[in-house]
């Protein structure tokens, strides 16, 4: 699990990490409803912040990977609060996150 840095709250979980090739960790859906808060910014990115404590964790751009490339029984589970594509064929949410915002914790 990869949880706030700062309060400790889990936000992603290693199904949904991949490699976007853009060299920060990236997730394609968050862990659960309200882990991660959102933000547009004056420039139109997207922020995303810590549901809790609203730290900043990275941004988010609908630039990930198609939803036929990732595990089905994953992609039904993803929050409704996850940001999504308008297009019927669009690709999922890239998470792109600042690995110093990030605390890894293994799970049993």
């Amino acid at each position: 699990t990869f949880n706030c840095a700062y309060c400790g709250q889990a936000l992603f979980d290693s199904k949904a990490k991949y490699d976007s090739g853009s060299g920060w960790p990236s997730f394609w859906r968050t862990i659960a409803d309200g882990a991660v808060s959102y933000k547009m910014e004056f420039d139109g990115r997207l922020e995303c912040r810590c549901g809790r404590c609203q730290s900043h964790l990275g941004h988010v751009f609908l630039d990930g990977p198609r939803p036929s490339t990732v595990p089905q029984e994953i992609l039904q589970l993803s929050p409704e609060s996850d940001p999504r594509s308008r297009s019927d064929n669009g690709r999922l949410p890239r998470f792109c996150i600042n690995g110093a915002s990030l605390r890894v914790e293994e799970t049993p």
